[in-house]
């Protein structure tokens, strides 16, 4: 793009909001009124994210499926008005976390989770306590005491800085008396000056009376602050989805949640007025997501996977709204001028006259809603997919290198190995030396297949964090594969959920043969459909949709994604496409035409099925990062790095890549 000549260059954003559900996690359940606040938080520029946090959740994974858009900043509530604390105080004695309800350190476990991924942690920490005897007791003597502060509020926050180490604290609950009760300028000049996150730590703006809109390292002035006109002071819009409370109500209607257009309207004012977004959700008691939060969520993820490049580390332009009968807010980012319109104008003719062009000026449509997703998570399978089927043994060390050779190449997701029984497969003999021989790199999930509880148990023991179960839409396959019918394999998964839920362990589902079986021949697109609903209201966070012996074309992968995509949310589902008839890509193709951003690959094109007569490999990842290169789609894949991985394997296994890609480029 070129500079314009005034700095006005205007792609324009119009917002297309998707209606797509994401998932929600099983979770323990604890009889106490928290309030869990999920921040969009950022200094001193726009840092966005979108997280659904389960402060008392059985699976700290990243729950924004906001399709792959970069995370920020995460606040979880540590303590809020009634007292109880997330985490194992010593001052709140058997109201705290670790003594009732879940016992476990809810605050050291996410921030774990979260610094594992490179996300930004801030705590939400109240100050007062409305039913603590020692407040009431200051509170009496009109705050001229101050037992409460010094006794339990003071060395908690304390504790809470240095145990844990926030990039942000949320401070609340300081209405009732002035900062000085409350010690805030104490605290705070230690906070900045000898804490240990002195030098990155930021704060809002509740620190006691008459602090709200003028002290602080940010601006929170009141809930649901609007400025009107842009600030001069960095500042946060404080929202909710539920426009009756800061969270979860057994009690509200359909009328009393804020509708996807409205939560986007508020972002956008948000940003182009120079401020950041906080947006609550709450949990029910036992730790879910309501499917309406879930839709309102992925909508805004999917908007932002689409517009985000006006909103992330964006800054306020020279004019921030246009005054003319279609609203549109600016943006911008260096020379780049970001015009953001709501509602598609009435005669299709888009009217600005804030900006001032010139000859350079380019004006181009940067966020119109295109044919496929601008990310896409690649699964890498081949360790474990791509070797099961190999008739020779690979040595240990030989799987050991090619897992840290394709750890290096920027994939998120490595299936690892299989912990099932050696008889049935003696090329996953060697799991637990395989998991623990590997370099677990931050950042990178490496799941492991687990058909039961045994295999699950020893795949947990061996230091897995992620596990897969596996099913069918066939029910001969079912049975030639596990000797069980398709309903009793799936009561077998329900230890294997009930295991992984009580160690914290996510769960992905395969379902095979969902566009042919070597038995039963084509499988009906609504068998497929139940056994994802199934597997997914179970409590797996992914399917994986797999064309096991590649007999799928585009048609019929539409005609079954179109079917199972009214059970299981899309940003639920993948594609795991074999390509024994060389549809894979072209089949692929068409998921992503549908809104699938996930997608299983072999590294080299390896794998098959030891229980499906016939069938090939998978798609080379190679061939599938080539295909999405050149579509614009983003993986964060090096291309390079894995084509050098795929020669490795191959030379290995002395044999020639099935990578079209690796043998265009003459490599074997």
């Amino acid at each position: 793009m070129e500079e314009l000549g005034d700095e006005d260059q205007l792609p324009a954003t119009e917002t297309a909001p998707a209606d797509v559900i994401l998932q929600c996690w099983d979770t323990t359940s604890v009889d106490f009124a928290l309030r869990h606040v999920v921040g969009l938080l950022g200094c001193p520029v726009q840092e966005l994210d979108l997280m659904i946090l389960h402060p008392i959740m059985e699976n700290w994974n990243v729950l924004a499926v906001v399709y792959g858009l970069s995370h920020r900043y995460v606040v979880l509530t540590t303590k809020h008005h009634e007292g109880f604390t997330n985490w194992g105080s010593p001052r709140s004695w058997n109201w705290n976390s670790v003594d009732t309800g879940p016992h476990r350190d809810l605050v050291g476990e996410l921030g774990e989770a979260l610094r594992e991924r490179n996300l930004h942690y801030g705590l939400y920490h109240s100050l007062m306590e409305w039913f603590n005897p020692l407040y009431l007791a200051d509170k009496k003597n009109g705050f001229k005491t101050q037992s409460f502060v010094t006794k339990k509020m003071m060395p908690e926050l304390y504790d809470l800085v240095l145990k844990y180490k926030p990039d942000l604290i949320w401070s609340d609950g300081d209405w009732e008396a002035p900062d000085s009760y409350w010690n805030s300028t104490s605290f705070l000049a230690w906070l900045y000056n000898n804490s240990p996150v002195k030098d990155t730590v930021v704060v809002n703006d509740r620190w006691g009376q008459g602090c709200s809109c003028r002290h602080g390292g940010f601006y929170n002035c009141a809930d649901k602050y609007k400025p009107g006109t842009l600030p001069d002071h960095k500042w946060e819009m404080c929202s909710s989805i539920d426009k009756l409370s800061w969270g979860y109500r057994s009690n509200m209607s359909i009328a009393e949640v804020m509708d996807e257009a409205t939560i986007i309207e508020e972002l956008v004012q948000t940003v182009s007025l120079g401020g950041n977004y906080l947006l609550n959700v709450g949990p029910t008691k036992e730790g879910v997501i309501v499917p309406i939060f879930q839709e309102r969520l992925l909508a805004l993820g999917r908007w932002l996977d689409i517009n985000g490049e006006a909103i992330y580390e964006s800054q306020p332009w020279r004019v921030q709204m246009e005054n003319s009968t279609d609203t549109v807010w600016y943006t911008s980012r260096g020379p780049v001028v970001y015009a953001i319109f709501l509602l598609w104008p009435r005669d299709s003719v888009l009217k600005l006259c804030s900006p001032v062009p010139c000859p350079a000026t380019r004006v181009s449509v940067a966020a119109a809603a295109g044919p496929y997703p601008r990310r896409v998570k690649v699964v890498e399978v081949g360790p474990r997919d791509g070797l099961q089927n190999e008739k020779n043994v690979v040595p240990t060390p030989v799987k050991i290198s090619l897992i840290n050779m394709l750890s290096e190449t920027g994939l998120q997701v490595i299936e690892a190995t299989s912990f099932v029984s050696p008889k049935w497969v003696p090329q996953m003999a060697d799991h637990t030396e395989v998991m623990q021989g590997i370099n677990k790199v931050p950042g990178i999930s490496y799941p492991v297949l687990t058909p039961n509880l045994k295999g699950f148990q020893a795949a947990v023991a061996a230091g897995a964090k992620e596990v897969s179960i596996f099913g069918a839409a066939s029910e001969l396959f079912t049975k030639k594969n596990i000797n069980c019918s398709i309903e009793e394999s799936l009561e077998r998964f329900s230890e294997v959920m009930a295991a992984a839920r009580a160690a914290n362990i996510p769960v992905r589902g395969y379902v095979s043969c969902v566009l042919g079986c070597p038995y039963e021949g084509k499988i009906s697109a609504a068998k497929v459909a139940e056994v994802s609903k199934k597997m997914y209201s179970m409590g797996c966070y992914e399917i994986s949709l797999g064309d096991t012996i590649g007999v799928g074309t585009p048609g019929s992968m539409k005609e079954m994604l179109s079917v199972v995509m009214k059970e299981v949310p899309v940003g639920a589902l993948a594609v795991h496409c074999h390509d024994t008839y060389g549809q894979a890509l072209a089949n692929i193709l068409v998921a992503l035409q549908m809104g699938v951003s996930v997608v299983d690959a072999s590294v080299a094109g390896l794998g098959g099925c030891p229980y499906a007569q016939g069938a090939s490999g998978n798609v080379a990842t190679e061939d599938l990062v080539y295909m999405l290169n050149g579509l614009g789609i983003h993986t964060g894949v090096d291309l390079q790095k894995l084509m050098d991985t795929g020669t490795f394997i191959c030379n290995a296994l002395n044999r020639r890549t099935n990578s079209k890609v690796s043998q265009a480029s003459c490599r074997l």
